[in-house]
């Protein structure tokens, strides 16, 4: 029907409509990043997401990226993205809770001052994790955005082991086999060595079963591994775990495959 529309008017209205959508990308994409490193290095990472949602006609994300970009360009950057501002399926809100609560934790012991860069690159890539995963329909962009996010706290305390450390199963299993006791043993030592900093664990299984099973699986996982880590020292009560069944895959593969890489489970120690 809008080829049978395109009256003057019309144009002239639509014109409207996208120009006032583009005000604050435009607005964003003119400033001048004033404030400290940190800030500047915010900027520039939220115009990227800018630039990719409007790429895609996404105005709401590329404004609301465009928005967190003013803040950061004026010298006073926004945290992290609240879990309540985005409606978040229980799968990918298992995940983002903890994740959040270790950005949280590494920012307040000076992770912003230790490596501005990195520190820029986690909160950016946050809040691209957490818009990706409301959307819930690209999983190659939720991926990309989380790993945007693990490379930023991974730089957040440079020249030290962050991981991750993985933790192979066999298929549909839950017990941490004697061959993956090197991994768990680095992963201990590099905890035991941060007294007090979070450790994040995160249980995966691969494609084959159904999703709800395998959301119970990787929890399963989770929890062998937290216990197995407990009996090597690390007090259980600095583990922040997340179990997101076949949504995570490290191997992409299709429904219904049995990948060995995918049944696994991660260990991060973040400082």
């Amino acid at each position: 029907m809008l080829s049978n529309l395109k009256t003057p008017i019309l144009v002239a209205v639509l014109g409207l409509s996208l120009s006032a959508c583009a005000n604050l990308y435009n607005t964003a994409k003119e400033a001048t990043p004033t404030g400290d490193s940190y800030s500047q290095a915010l900027f520039k990472n939220y115009m990227m997401l800018a630039d990719s949602e409007r790429r895609e006609e996404d105005w709401t994300d590329a404004n609301f990226f465009s928005g967190k970009a003013l803040a950061a360009a004026d010298g006073m950057p926004a945290g992290p993205q609240e879990l309540g501002e985005r409606m978040l399926a229980e799968n990918f809100l298992a995940e983002l809770a903890p994740a959040r609560d270790s950005l949280v934790a590494a920012l307040n012991g000076g992770g912003a001052a230790r490596n501005p860069e990195a520190a820029a690159m986690a909160v950016a890539g946050f809040d691209c994790w957490m818009q990706e995963a409301e959307e819930g329909h690209q999983p190659d962009d939720i991926a990309a955005c989380k790993k945007m996010f693990m490379d930023g706290m991974d730089g957040m305390e440079p020249g030290m082991a962050m991981g991750p450390w993985t933790v192979y199963f066999d298929f549909d299993k839950a017990m941490v086999k004697s061959d993956q006791q090197a991994a768990l043993d680095e992963a201990a030592q590099a905890a035991a060595s941060m007294s007090g900093a979070p450790v994040i664990v995160s249980g995966h299984t691969d494609t084959s079963g159904p999703a709800d099973y395998n959301l119970g699986l990787s929890a399963s996982r989770a929890q062998a591994v937290v216990d197995a880590l407990s009996a090597l020292g690390i007090d259980s009560s600095r583990v922040n775990v997340s179990a997101t069944g076949e949504e995570d895959l490290a191997v992409p593969t299709a429904d219904g495959v049995r990948e060995p890489q995918n049944r696994r489970v991660e260990i991060r120690v973040v400082n």
